[in-house]
């Protein structure tokens, strides 16, 4: 692996906040998707890589199956949490004056359901 990859790699860091607001146009975001399918290596080259890519009132429609679906299996008094780190997708991570890093402890309590599931 090239020295440059792995700078990348190492230097990587997501800095925005997820949104609706589209910063790139729908026929971007399948010309990209089509070009790393395309290239992405497999297995004697069977190219056998499949991507559903879900916009507009798709999109929509896969997060509010996802909340059905959770909520369904998620128990009721834990439910509030999951759905509040649902709903907090689209908002800035921070807001002016506040801390853009939370103490880890601070944040696990919205990974309450799942923590059991990683090793300590």
């Amino acid at each position: 692996m090239s020295k440059d990859f792995f700078t990348a790699v190492k230097d990587r860091r997501t800095y925005y906040g997820i949104s609706k607001e589209a910063v790139v146009s729908d026929e971007r975001i399948r010309e990209l998707v089509e070009e790393a399918v395309k290239h992405t290596p497999s297995s004697f080259n069977s190219q056998s890589a499949r991507v559903v890519v879900l916009l507009g009132e798709h999109h929509d429609m896969l997060w509010s199956i996802t909340k059905e679906t959770l909520r369904k299996i998620v128990p009721a008094e834990s439910f509030g949490p999951t759905e509040e780190k649902m709903n907090a997708f689209g908002k800035p991570t921070a807001q002016p004056g506040e801390k853009q890093f939370q103490p880890i402890a601070e944040r696990v309590k919205f990974f309450s359901l799942s923590l059991g599931k990683f090793p300590h």
